[in-house]
């Protein structure tokens, strides 16, 4: 179908890219061992919350410093991609005891000719991210039957039946509404 050969041509273009990157023959550069473990769901305590994430690659760089970069296929949306980074950065500072002065974060967009988009994080950021995830968790729990044991009842969680949120849900394979 035209679908399946736009996606074709983009997964070919994100990978030529990758292939010829500079990034990649930055990660090349340094000792396997100076790789980290990534790309694996994994979580780290905020206040007592337990969070989850999953960095896509991070390597300690000749330098010393931590370099935690965020494969994107599309475009960059700096807001989220800020509050992503400033996650995996709050994961590697309890995780690896990698102060953030010391990470260089970056998103590189693969369909963009493997483009870097570094970004820095103040202490003042980190503190609203820590905010925006508290924030977060308590309007997730408010639904719930049971916050303290997690249960909830489907019939408390509508679907959302917004088209625009929808088309950027990572649920919309499974959501009856997308699917009915």
């Amino acid at each position: 179908s035209e679908q399946t050969e736009k996606v074709r041509t983009k997964i070919d273009n994100c990978l030529d890219n990758w292939a010829r990157s500079e990034v990649l023959q930055a990660i090349l550069s340094v000792p396997h061992l100076n790789w980290k473990p990534v790309d694996v769901l994994d979580s780290f305590q905020l206040d007592g919350l337990k969070v989850w994430c999953a960095i896509d690659f991070a390597y300690v760089g000749d330098d010393g410093g931590l370099r935690i970069l965020d494969w994107k296929t599309g475009a960059e949306h700096e807001d989220e991609l800020r509050l992503q980074l400033a996650c995996y950065a709050l994961y590697a500072g309890e995780k690896w005891h990698a102060p953030l002065e010391s990470q260089h974060l970056a998103g590189v967009f693969l369909d963009d000719g493997a483009r870097v988009s570094k970004y820095v994080l103040e202490p003042d950021a980190m503190e609203n991210t820590k905010t925006t995830i508290m924030t977060s968790a308590a309007q997730m729990r408010l639904p719930l039957v049971d916050a303290d044991k997690n249960e909830a009842r489907e019939e408390d969680f509508p679907m959302c039946e917004n088209d625009r949120i929808c088309a950027r849900c990572n649920f919309r394979e499974i959501c009856p509404y997308m699917n009915g």
